[in-house]
């Protein structure tokens, strides 16, 4: 017998998950949220009861708060004063860069916590049906509970991967880079071929299929076997071409391009392709920048 499952928080991360666990076999009670639009369309998808947050907790084994981050202590002060937990629940929340200590006061109560983190950027749940299998799943939380969540995550065909408190806000910047700031270095990239003529639509379509072969590679092996360009291969005038172009059109683009420079250059030196000597003369031309390089 599944543990039956309710949640608080409507978005797309409850929304989905509710999907997700109903397709699994869980019995999902029903999902709760602040706005009755919300929870009726997300119930409406999931196929499941609206409930308010009250109901939402009185009657499960595990509660799921799947509001923004900024949402969960006043969730769980509010059930708190309500006496809403019951000895033996499962309280969990979905933030990534939050420890389960968030939940605290309804340890008092007699439950179990647990931080419970898709290592996934949540698109509209029909995606996100797709796009969370083979997802890892990040847990922190209460040592008697992390059997029960890791058959959760298998349960949606995830693999769980279970973190210490101290090491969530860590995980959760690493997380950020490879979603939030890769998005944003793509939007750099756009930036300078609109600087070189192209239309932003244009330079959109011409960068994806080479953002999609990088991705391919990197599925196949570790970064800095996958890192090619002028850094990787050494290439000393094709960088200072760039920072000289940069400077003279783009000055606004040059301080970013050369911390991203200097990060490279570190992982040009675990490939392992470029001496000792090439090496410091990238090192040299990217820090500090040289004179005609001005910010």
């Amino acid at each position: 017998m599944k543990p039956a499952l309710t949640f608080i928080g409507a978005g797309r991360v409850g929304t989905s998950l509710a999907i997700l666990f109903k397709k699994a076999g869980y019995p999902v009670l029903g999902i709760a949220s602040r706005t009755a639009s919300s929870a009726e369309q997300a119930g409406a998808l999931a196929g499941v009861p609206v409930l308010t947050a009250e109901e939402a907790c009185r009657k499960t084994d595990i509660l799921f708060i799947t509001t923004s981050d900024r949402e969960i202590p006043r969730v769980v002060a509010q059930l708190s004063s309500d006496r809403c937990f019951n000895r033996g629940q499962i309280i969990v929340h979905t933030s990534g860069a939050h420890s389960s200590a968030l939940l605290a006061p309804a340890h008092a109560f007699g439950c179990r916590l647990l931080s419970f983190h898709p290592l996934q950027s949540f698109s509209p749940p029909s995606l996100a049906l797709v796009n969370l299998r083979g997802t890892v799943f990040t847990l922190e939380g209460d040592a008697t509970v992390m059997d029960i969540a890791r058959q959760l995550v298998r349960d949606l065909r995830g693999e769980p991967v279970i973190i210490q408190a101290e090491q969530k806000v860590l995980y959760h910047a690493g997380a950020c880079v490879a979603s939030n700031y890769v998005v944003a270095v793509f939007h750099l990239a756009i930036s300078l071929l609109q600087a070189a003529g192209f239309s932003p639509e244009t330079a959109r379509r011409a960068l994806l299929p080479l953002l999609t072969g990088t991705t391919a590679n990197l599925q196949k092996t570790l970064p800095a076997q996958a890192l090619t360009g002028p850094i990787a291969r050494g290439d000393i005038s094709t960088l200072s071409a760039h920072f000289s172009s940069l400077n003279a059109q783009c000055p606004e683009f040059l301080a970013v391009y050369h911390q991203l420079a200097l990060y490279t250059i570190q992982v040009a030196g675990e490939k392992g392709t470029l001496d000792a000597e090439q090496l410091e003369k990238l090192k040299e031309l990217c820090s500090p920048l040289s004179a005609d390089q001005t910010l």
